[in-house]
């Protein structure tokens, strides 16, 4: 028995999720759908076999069991709902999902929407010369992708969902028409350059043969036009006239035959009949490929949206909104909102921004926990990083400083930056350079200690 029809019986058992036991004499196979049991008849377990033996029942091409399943896959075309009911609680992954630090979830509100994916399932019949092979195929699509699926992991129940009922699947049914026709391509090139080779070899045996005709059909003209010649030699020098009479019969036939050579009626017959040939060759040859949709399932289970209240350390509370997918087991949802990454472990700043661990710090001043989005500023003078509350702008260069490195002029009282100021020699107070002036010793001194100076001088003249 041919190796790919024992593969697509046991394949058809196989979707049907039957248990099939391989005891080297054949198979016994149990689990079997009532549906298919009613149309052969027959009670479980049933056994088959690929071979004669005692207690089995055969099964080739022409067997009852052979025809129940092609039967069977011809009436199966419909479209099946099933629910995926996951046995897991959403809120203990999302916990264990979260790495929290320095902060806790207060509490949850849980909601769930359904999600869909489809499997369609397949029968491929590729007819050729006398062969018939069949394959089955399930194709699932997920999110608009072909994806590798298989149910038998999870706990599928029957579905009721009206929503998922009313679910277009056009645009996945076209997804998976192209997937088939990639997953059959192996199989029909391997049948398509075995049908190229046996047609070439008939295509030449055609040629061959008509070229024969042809070649009878024109013959030796110079051979003939030859041995008419001599005949008639032959006719003129005898004296029997029973041999002028075999002789002149001998040269009407020849004659006839060179008539024969120009009949171009007859040449365009012969090859008509070649070309026709040819085309029945090329359609012995050929392959037809049927595929059926046997089955469309819609599978339909709950995506789970929480809403999280977050608390931290400090008092500052967030809401943040996180979906799980169980199927996928990914979460969606949490960005860092400085850097944008997805991210499991999370802090809250003191603002309330959910943050990653490598953009958390703390602001030069006030020292709160802040996120690079709130530390906006940089101090010029000492280069800490600053909140939008602690930052200052020197009134002379108008760079950004912190409290710490920001003085009062001693001379005019503007808020001034340490980079923009420099000590009196005389009062240690700080000043803008423009603000300094020569002594009597030679010496730079603030304005201040100058007019202080220039008063003293001038009390000192009155004195004398």
């Amino acid at each position: 028995m041919n190796e790919k029809f024992e593969e697509f019986i046991l394949n058809f058992f196989r979707k049907l999720k039957c248990e099939i036991a391989d005891n080297q004499i054949g198979y016994v196979i149990t689990k079997i759908p009532k549906s298919f049991l009613d149309l052969i008849g027959k009670a479980e377990p049933l056994k088959i076999s690929f071979t004669n033996q005692p207690e089995y029942e055969l099964i080739n091409s022409d067997s009852q069991i052979t025809k129940a399943i092609e039967k069977y896959l011809d009436n199966a075309g419909k479209t099946t709902l099933l629910k995926i009911d996951f046995e897991t609680n959403p809120e203990d992954e999302i916990k264990n999902f979260l790495n929290l630090n320095k902060c806790e979830i207060d509490n949850i509100e849980k909601k769930h929407k359904n999600n869909y994916f489809a499997r369609f399932s397949f029968l491929s019949i590729f007819n050729y010369l006398n062969e018939r092979e069949q394959t089955l195929n399930e194709i699932y699509v997920y999110n608009g992708k072909v994806v590798n699926g298989d149910l038998s992991g999870y706990k599928v129940i029957e579905g009721i969902n009206t929503e998922a009922q009313t679910t277009n699947i056009k645009e996945f049914y076209e997804i998976a028409k192209e997937k088939l026709k990639s997953l059959l391509d192996n199989k029909t090139s391997e049948i398509g350059d075995f049908l190229s080779k046996e047609l070439a070899t008939e295509t030449q045996r055609i040629t061959d043969y008509y070229n024969i005709r042809l070649s009878e059909l024109g013959g030796d003209l110079t051979k003939q036009i030859q041995k008419i010649n001599e005949l008639e030699v032959e006719m003129r020098t005898t004296e029997s006239e029973k041999e002028k009479i075999e002789l002149k019969s001998k040269i009407e036939k020849l004659r006839k035959g060179l008539i024969k050579i120009g009949d171009d009626d007859a040449k365009n017959r012969i090859l008509k009949e070649k070309e026709f040939s040819v085309q029945n060759a090329k359609q012995k040859f050929s392959l037809n490929i049927t595929n059926k949709l046997i089955n469309t399932t819609i599978i339909y289970y709950p995506i789970y949206t929480f809403k999280l209240l977050l608390t931290s350390e400090e008092g500052t509370r967030r809401l943040v909104d996180v979906s799980f997918d169980p199927l996928t087991k990914e979460f969606n949802g949490l960005k860092c909102e400085s850097c944008q990454k997805a991210i499991r472990d999370i802090q809250l700043c003191s603002s309330g921004h959910i943050t990653c661990q490598k953009c958390i710090d703390r602001c030069g001043d006030c020292n709160k926990i802040l996120c690079k989005k709130c530390l906006v500023k940089k101090c010029s003078v000492c280069a800490k990083t600053l909140c939008k509350d602690c930052f200052k702008i020197c009134q002379k260069c108008g760079k950004y400083v912190c409290s710490n490195c920001l003085r009062n002029d001693c001379v005019t009282g503007e808020e001034i930056c340490l980079n923009c100021l420099r000590a009196c020699s005389k009062c240690h107070g700080l000043t803008q350079e423009k603000n300094f002036k020569i002594s009597r010793n030679g010496s730079k001194i603030c304005q201040k200690c100058i007019a202080e100076e220039n008063r003293n001088t001038i009390i000192k003249k009155i004195f004398e």
